[in-house]
């Protein structure tokens, strides 16, 4: 959390985006984990996924220009 928080005060990013890899063990809980602090999934037409290497990976965004 408090590295999130400095993205979005410090830093003053408009998006955090997280790559996990689809062969993790625990995969399921940690999208969850994410997705309860905010995070959403990212489809692959969306714009941000032009400029991560995705294949293989599950990509969560959090938008932090909208808190």
């Amino acid at each position: 959390m408090a590295l999130l928080e400095y993205a979005e005060t410090d830093l003053q990013v408009s998006h955090v985006v997280v790559r996990l890899t689809k062969t993790q063990p625990d995969l399921s809980a940690v999208v969850r984990l994410f997705m309860f602090f905010g995070f959403t999934p990212l489809p692959p037409t969306h714009a941000l996924m032009s400029l991560i290497k995705s294949e293989g990976c599950v990509c969560l965004a959090y938008d932090a220009s909208s808190n």
